[in-house]
């Protein structure tokens, strides 16, 4: 942690330095959060918006502002990634075919069809549905050896455990603000990060716990046990393999 607070503390000395080009980019130069395909790019415009929001200290609604437009980022990275799971096993199992059976052939055309279904993705509309939301169940198998932009991978995300303390940092603010409703889909992100790139039981069981007080302070009971119970799956299959 006290290597997180220091590179945290080293980005904000260097866009204290030059604060017109980064700080500007994100607010004047910045694609609606909509457009953005870019994973990595998408991070690390939240990141930067996240040391702006500590930046401006507590300077009221323009301070909820920034640290909101950061959520919608992080949750649009969550809807971009799950839309695109199986887009690559849907996209490369024609191609050993494609010069047999022509550009218009009908393993071609079935691909794109599976491609378009994927796109289909619905994030939970209510804070019920948030609680007990969950990644399907062979999303650390679909992106094993995942290198596009579009997916949480090892290439859109170098620094995981940097990238998580800021996730972090962003569900401390918006707790400090009243807006602990926010933290659910921040922690759909912290979960999907951990299964895909940091691959590690514990992290995400932490996770978990902190989805699960969360619930409890928004009175999501359902949420509560669907959490705790999910912190729970590493330590029995860390107890199974001990007795074996």
């Amino acid at each position: 942690v006290s290597s997180n607070v220091a590179s945290l503390n080293e980005e904000k000395v260097e866009i204290l330095s030059r604060p017109k080009p980064l700080l500007a980019y994100v607010e004047e130069r910045m694609e609606a959060v909509e457009e953005m395909c870019d994973v990595q790019r998408g991070e690390l415009l939240a990141r930067i918006l996240v040391i702006k929001s500590k930046m401006l200290l507590y300077s009221g609604e323009e301070v909820k502002r920034t640290m909101l437009l950061a959520f919608h980022i992080y949750r649009h990275l969550l809807r971009t990634c799950l839309a695109n799971l199986d887009e690559g096993s849907a996209e490369e199992k024609p191609s050993t075919r494609e010069g047999k059976r022509g550009k218009g052939g009908p393993d071609v055309q079935k691909a794109k069809n599976s491609t378009k279904s994927v796109h289909n993705v619905a994030l939970p509309e209510t804070l019920s549905e948030w609680a007990v939301f969950g990644l399907p169940e062979n999303t650390a198998e679909l992106l094993t050896g995942r290198n596009d932009a579009a997916t949480f991978n090892h290439s859109t995300f170098p620094q995981p455990e940097l990238s998580l303390f800021y996730m972090e940092e962003l569900c401390r603010q918006l707790s400090l603000m009243g807006l602990t409703d926010h933290l659910l889909p921040l922690y759909a992100v912290q979960e999907l990060l951990a299964v895909s790139v940091l691959e590690n039981p514990h992290v995400r069981t932490l996770i978990h716990l902190r989805a699960a007080y969360a619930c409890q302070q928004l009175q999501l009971h359902q949420g509560f046990t669907h959490h705790r119970a999910l912190a729970r799956e590493p330590d029995k299959e860390g107890q199974e393999l001990d007795a074996n």
